[in-house]
């Protein structure tokens, strides 16, 4: 058991020499300034008053604060010709008085590097130029839709309807007295 365990000992010295130990590096999916709006979003607007629509990173994000809709399910949904309203689904509208539409202007580079995520890149692209369409017919349609922030990845669209705010605080609390 002595040999062992001197074995034992000089592999571990020996493979902490040629193989240095060094942190534990996850890849990234998004971009800083996704997270950094998404903070913004929550300190600004109450919690459950707000939608993001965004891809799958954006579900995890949410969670607990605000709402979530796929961008492929949102371009199903949701009609640019009339002031954000979702068709009826699952028995049931998405009434918030904030919609916040996140929109990709280059995937992050893990999705086009993996070659597991290789569809799912060309998905995004696609989604990322039929929402843009989307907000650019949106906007000649209604005038409720604004540049809520903007960089060389992201630009982030806001449509606020204060209107569905009074209705949505009687939902949630219960009616005025």
């Amino acid at each position: 058991w002595k040999i062992a365990t001197t074995l034992g000992l000089a592999g571990t010295v020996v493979m902490t020499l040629i193989v240095a130990p060094g942190p534990i590096i996850p890849y990234k999916m998004e971009y800083n300034s996704f997270i950094e709006q998404y903070f913004r979003i929550s300190k600004e607007v109450r919690d459950t008053e707000w939608l993001m629509v965004s891809q799958e990173e954006g579900y995890a994000t949410c969670m607990g604060t605000g709402w979530h809709l796929m961008t492929g399910d949102f371009l199903e949904l949701a009609d640019p010709k009339v002031p954000f309203a979702a068709k009826e689904a699952s028995g049931g509208r998405i009434d918030v008085p904030h919609l916040f539409i996140y929109i990709e202007e280059e995937p992050f580079e893990t999705y086009s590097k993996m070659r597991e995520l290789k569809e799912a890149y060309q998905r995004r692209l696609k989604e990322s130029d039929l929402l843009k369409k989307w907000v650019e017919e949106y906007q000649r349609e209604n005038s409720d839709a604004e540049i809520f922030y903007q960089d060389p990845y992201l630009t982030v669209i806001r449509i606020y309807r204060p209107e569905i705010g009074d209705h949505f605080s009687e939902k949630v609390i219960g009616p005025k007295e």
